[in-house]
C-alpha cells in the first residue's frame, strides 16, 4: 500500500516536472525567440515608431540608458522615444545576444549592441556597448522587456 502511494506520488511529480519543463524554451529556441524580438526592436527604432518600440516593453519596465536617469514605465518611455524620434534618425539599434537563460516566465539576456543615430540631416555616429535585460512572459505569451540596462564599451 505504501509503495503504491509512493509510486503514484512520484509519477504525479514527474508529470508536473515534465509540464513545467515543456513551458520553458530550450536554449536554441530561446535564442531564436530573442533574436526575433531584437530584430523587432531594431525595426521599430529605425522606423521611428515609438508605439511599436514601447509595445515590446512591460507596462512597469525600468529602462536604464547611458547618461540619463532611469525611465520608469512604458508611458514615460513612449514620451522619451516620441521626442527622440521627432528630432533624430536611428540608422541601427542592433542587439546581439551572447547569453540567454530562461526560467519559466522569466528570460535573462546579456550581449552587445550597436547604436547609430543622429539629428535629422546629419551623419550618424556609431556606438558599441553592452546590455543586460530581463524579459517576462505576459499572460498573452508575449515576452516583454521588464528591465533594461546598457553601457558603452570603452
Amino acid at each position: 500500500m505504501l509503495i503504491t502511494r509512493l509510486r503514484a506520488a512520484i509519477g504525479s511529480s514527474l508529470l508536473v516536472l515534465a509540464a513545467c519543463r515543456a513551458a520553458v524554451p530550450t536554449s536554441a529556441i530561446a535564442q531564436r525567440v530573442v533574436d526575433s524580438l531584437n530584430v523587432a526592436i531594431d525595426g521599430a527604432f529605425r522606423a521611428g515608431n515609438a508605439p511599436a518600440a514601447v509595445g515590446l516593453f512591460a507596462p512597469d519596465a525600468t529602462i536604464s540608458l547611458i547618461g540619463v536617469a532611469d525611465i520608469h514605465g512604458r508611458e514615460a518611455f513612449a514620451n522619451v522615444l516620441t521626442s527622440v524620434f521627432a528630432q533624430n534618425v536611428v540608422r541601427e539599434h542592433r542587439f546581439t545576444a551572447l547569453e540567454v537563460e530562461t526560467y519559466d516566465s522569466v528570460m535573462y539576456e546579456r550581449g552587445t549592441f550597436t547604436w547609430s543615430a543622429a539629428p535629422k540631416g546629419q551623419d550618424a555616429k556609431i556606438d558599441h556597448g553592452r546590455y543586460s535585460l530581463v524579459r517576462r512572459r505576459a499572460p498573452s505569451g508575449q515576452w516583454l522587456i521588464h528591465r533594461f540596462l546598457e553601457n558603452l564599451v570603452p
